[in-house]
């Protein structure tokens, strides 16, 4: 993705556009579900006093200075305190209003404004958090992306993969939103795709004898819902099929190639022969269960944690200073750990708020080495131990489903607990800003 950006320093602005394949027939459906879903927008900051350029020392300061705590600020110049007021003998600092504009498509469909006023809020509390790091000494990025696949790996099979099953958008036939499921798969299978290239390409390279470029990975995706992932999958030409307590209505859609399957998944003993990769997209009850079952198939795995659970309950820890969220990210690839991976961590750029992965690709033992994997088993036996594991009992087929459930934990969860620094995060409403419907084409935030 590709945009056009241009900067006034001297204005405080920073203006946004999408570089649109036709420029003349900019079309919506082409941008990512990452960019904000706009013909351009534009980050404005209104200072409530004259500032003086050529005291180099202030420069910076003055372009990126916000309020404390983001609440509306004087609007009297006199509220402000000047050099000249007295009441200080150093040089003012900068004081102003933050704003978010944007322009919006002619088609109706993409005008979605309770959206936009997200998308606007969550960039004016960023744009204030790095502000105050600046000042405090130095802006720290926590949240780092594209480190398993590269950003522009990643976008390549996102746009292919995106022209082609965007469809089905409009032709969803379950109950949840396919806004946020479509996107969400298509972004995951773009990551899978990339990073599956890669390792062919590896292969390839190392066993030439064994791999070639006709080589395609297989996978089992364990506690599948829908079934789309397996489904785009499979449609790219991987071999796989889905493992879910309960049959979906849109399983029956798909092409007699894709294969989901309704049954329940016992963990303490399932093993998947000749599979190369463990998949669990908010997997539930089963997440724990994941690097367990991956050892034993002696497979990658690549599990995207969402509700909390436990080897047979809920998992309720939490560590000082670390949400409950984090705190769980922390216990799985602590999992993975004594089962023998190299942990990798991936912040997907999917539409939800728990989008932290968890990759195992790499073995830090020799699977053909009775010692190591007797150190395995025992690292197992000793995880069941400390959570008091008893038994695990499959998730019966009229309760909640896994879709439905996913869909409420990130609803309860929409101010993301991970500290995202992607370009165009979400963020929950904010109760500030007017979401009545203005006449003009251009929005504004504050």
């Amino acid at each position: 993705m590709e945009d056009r950006v241009t900067m006034d320093l001297f204005k405080h602005r920073a203006e946004f556009a999408p570089c649109f394949p036709d420029p003349a027939k900019p079309d919506a459906s082409w941008l990512p579900h990452y960019y904000v879903q706009a013909l351009g927008f534009a980050m404005q900051l209104s200072l409530f006093h004259a500032v003086d350029y050529t005291a180099e020392p202030h420069r910076e300061e003055a372009a990126g200075e916000l309020t404390d705590k983001g609440t509306p600020l004087p609007k009297k110049d006199d509220d402000v305190p000047t050099a000249s007021s007295g009441r200080s003998s150093s040089p003012p600092r900068p004081t102003g209003r933050m704003t978010f504009e944007c322009i919006l498509f002619s088609d109706p469909k993409y005008q979605s404004l309770p959206k936009l006023v997200r998308i606007g809020n969550v960039n004016l509390k960023t744009m204030e958090k790095w502000c105050k790091q600046y000042r405090a000494g130095g802006y720290v990025k926590r949240v780092h992306h594209d480190v398993v696949v590269s950003r522009d790996a990643y976008t390549a099979q996102y746009r292919k993969l995106k022209e082609k099953y965007m469809y089905w958008v409009e032709q969803w036939e379950e109950t949840t939103d396919p806004q946020k499921f479509v996107y969400e798969d298509v972004g995951i299978a773009a990551f899978l795709l990339a990073m599956w290239e890669s390792e062919r390409e590896q292969l390839i390279k190392q066993f030439p004898d064994k791999y070639n470029s006709d080589y395609r990975q297989s996978f089992v995706d364990l506690g599948c819902g829908n079934g789309f992932l397996v489904y785009l999958l499979v449609s790219e030409g991987y071999r796989g099929q889905g493992i879910d307590i309960q049959k979906r209505k849109i399983w029956d859609k798909f092409p007699a190639n894709v294969r989901n399957v309704e049954e329940p998944i016992h963990p303490e003993t399932a093993k998947y022969e000749g599979v190369d990769w463990i998949l669990a997209n908010h997997s539930d009850e089963l997440t724990p269960w994941v690097p367990f079952i991956a050892a034993r198939t002696n497979a990658r795995f690549w599990v995207l944690p969402c509700c909390e659970w436990n080897f047979d309950k809920r998992f309720t820890a939490k560590r000082k200073n670390l949400s409950r969220y984090l705190t769980y990210l922390e216990y799985v690839k602590e999992i993975a750990t004594a089962c023998g991976y190299k942990v990798e961590v991936e912040p997907m750029r999917i539409p939800s708020t728990r989008n932290v992965s968890i990759v195992g690709r790499t073995r830090t033992i020799d699977v053909n080495n009775p010692a190591d994997l007797e150190t395995i088993t025992r690292n197992q036996e000793e995880l069941l131990k400390k959570a008091r594991f008893t038994t695990f009992q499959p998730r019966a087929r009229d309760q909640k489903s896994h879709d439905a459930q996913c869909s409420a934990c990130d609803e309860s969860h929409e101010s993301h607990e991970v500290e995202d620094d992607s370009e165009a995060p979400e963020a929950a409403t904010h109760s500030d800003v007017d979401q009545a419907e203005p006449s003009s084409k251009r929005q504004k935030l504050e």
